[in-house]
């Protein structure tokens, strides 16, 4: 004969949050290595670093911008960028690694 236990639904409620945190958290989290960690242009910032990137939609100045719990916050303006001298349009705009303000595409590119 087989003995049936009842479990209350709040408390079966309860447990299975806590499963849910401890598989989401502790599993996905830890074991497959998933740190806080904010994402630009395909590479990985660890909290507190600072990344300066352009604005849009016309790139006329430049943010920095800070690494929070997987986004970058806290964005101030640093500079205004000289667009006005560039003999290009948006669409030939080019970004160079480490550059705030974008520069016009060589040619054949």
């Amino acid at each position: 004969m087989r003995t049936h236990f009842l479990i209350p639904a709040k408390f079966f409620q309860r447990l299975m949050n806590f499963q849910k945190l401890i598989l989401n958290e502790v599993f996905f989290g830890l074991y497959l290595g998933r740190e806080k960690k904010c994402r630009y242009k395909g590479k990985r910032y660890p909290q507190g670093a600072t990344i300066d990137r352009p604005v849009t939609p016309d790139y006329a100045h430049c943010e920095r911008c800070t690494c929070v719990g997987r986004k970058f916050k806290n964005c101030k303006k640093i500079y205004h960028c000289e667009l006005g001298y560039l003999p290009c349009g948006k669409e030939d705009y080019e970004f160079l690694p480490g550059e705030c303000c974008p520069v016009c595409k060589q040619k054949g590119q």
